[in-house]
């Protein structure tokens, strides 16, 4: 997670951030950072991790996998085998990992998956933990009535709270 450190000067940045990680990208754009996180799990498990512009929008490693598993668009099986060792003759632990990736429906349910994260807004809480991590960060030093704070953390909230209200309306559309 980000920690972000602000004062009146960074607000600007501040709006950058919490705008990227809420864009919309296109099913597109989607599609081919999925593929490609997809082929990755296939030829290496353990070290393949989500590109950027998943990670900027919340779809972090452990969550985007667990995403695909529900979404039945990748299959995964586990293993753990324990062979004795020629070289030490003792036990070794080894576990396997293995991900298969059902052909049939793949695009629609990949299509599901986008519609699911962007329509219906599942990286809004992303947002929020930046926001209230930053409230109570050591620069704020907790404060959080409203009378009392900063001016910059009025403004990170307003700036918050309009984007909550704008994505209420799109929801509401």
């Amino acid at each position: 997670m980000k920690i972000i450190y602000i004062n009146e000067n960074r607000i600007p940045e501040i709006k950058r951030l919490i705008d990227e990680s809420t864009e919309k990208i296109s099913f597109l754009l989607f599609f081919e950072q999925i593929r490609d996180f997809i082929k990755g799990l296939l030829e290496d498990p353990i070290n393949t991790k989500p590109s950027q512009i998943l990670r900027d929008r919340g779809l972090h490693n452990g969550k985007l996998r667990k995403m695909l598993r529900d979404a039945n668009i990748i299959k995964m099986s586990e293993k753990i085998d324990e062979p004795h060792s020629e070289e030490t003759g003792e036990i070794e632990s080894r576990y396997y990992i293995s991900y298969k990736v059902p052909k049939k429906d793949f695009k629609k349910k990949v299509r599901r998956l986008y519609q699911k994260i962007f329509e219906s807004g599942i990286t809004e809480n992303i947002t929020r933990g930046e926001i209230d991590m930053m409230l109570n960060s050591p620069l704020t030093m907790g404060i959080v009535s409203d009378e009392k704070q900063p001016e910059y953390i009025k403004q990170a909230v307003d700036i918050y709270n309009e984007k909550i209200k704008n994505n209420k309306e799109k929801l509401n559309r």
